[in-house]
């Protein structure tokens, strides 16, 4: 791992060239806080409620500052800032260093620096604490776009297993994607090239876009089964057929991009039976 990290992890994707790695992950911890903190001078520092207040020992410093500043000079603001930024137990380290020897030596920015107990004191005192201070971690994500849209588009891509081989003939396909992420919703096919079918192809693509379902028309000349395999080609979910019947009673067919099976339904009842659908709550075969 990189030496600002406390944990790194991958996520593979197993294609046809193999596993390929599409997202990286870093916890890069407090690192990148921490150096905005040092070389800006900006605290960083969060708080947030305690549930239960804490009764605890809190380390109190006091500066001989006219002394301090007559023996640091300006280094002084570096050597206080360092001292008061010190956690529990490195405060306390030097205020029992400060009681047994009368000084101690602290080392900020490689230059090593004294303090007697006239500069500074230290004091325990009891303290209920309310809130906690601490600098959020960063986590990093990276993610490979051009794999990740490669590896949906392996991982959705089906031949028609029940396809009779013809010599000369290509085989059909198809790409089966979660209704997450289908482009296309729904397609919407007249079974003629009739302009009697018009007005309800019409309707139902302005019904289904007011629900926010991209539609995809398919009015080409060509038979209804290889207008089918078009949008099967680009991966529309569920193909809805405007015929002769839908203008008598008011039926539509509903296909599946998968087992290619239909069943008729009213149009009243469609909006329905495609929410049912493209949300998961049922399968077309149930």
């Amino acid at each position: 791992m990189a030496h600002y990290a406390s944990d790194c992890w991958d996520a593979e994707i197993k294609t046809f060239y193999g596993w390929v790695e599409c997202v990286g992950h870093a916890d890069r911890a407090c690192y990148d806080l921490q150096q905005h903190m040092k070389h800006s001078n900006t605290d960083l520092h969060m708080s947030r409620k305690l549930d239960t207040p804490i009764n605890s020992k809190e380390v109190i410093i006091k500066f001989d500052k006219g002394l301090c500043g007559k023996t640091f000079k300006k280094e002084f603001q570096v050597i206080q800032k360092y001292i008061e930024e010190l956690n529990h137990e490195d405060k306390s380290k030097y205020m029992n260093e400060l009681n047994n020897n009368k000084s101690f030596k602290i080392n900020v920015e490689n230059i090593d620096y004294e303090l007697n107990e006239k500069m500074i004191q230290f004091e325990l005192k009891d303290v209920v604490i309310h809130e906690e201070k601490f600098i959020p971690h960063v986590i990093e994500p990276s993610f490979g776009m051009g794999r990740l849209l490669y590896s949906v588009l392996e991982n959705c891509f089906n031949l028609r297993p029940d396809q009779e081989i013809i010599k000369g003939e290509p085989l059909r396909t198809f790409f089966n994607f979660p209704n997450q992420i289908s482009a296309y919703k729904i397609g919407l096919l007249p079974l003629l090239n009739n302009n009697k079918f018009d007005e309800h192809i019409n309707k139902l693509d302005l019904l289904f876009k007011e629900r926010g379902w991209n539609t995809k028309i398919e009015s080409s000349g060509v038979a209804i089964g290889r207008r089918y395999s078009r949008l099967d080609e680009i991966g529309v979910k569920y193909c809805i057929t405007v015929d002769f019947e839908t203008i008598e009673n008011n039926t539509v067919t509903i296909r599946d991009i998968e087992s290619c099976k239909q069943f008729r339904i009213n149009i009243e009842n469609i909006l329905e039976t495609l929410n049912n659908l493209l949300t998961d709550i049922k399968t077309f075969n149930h």
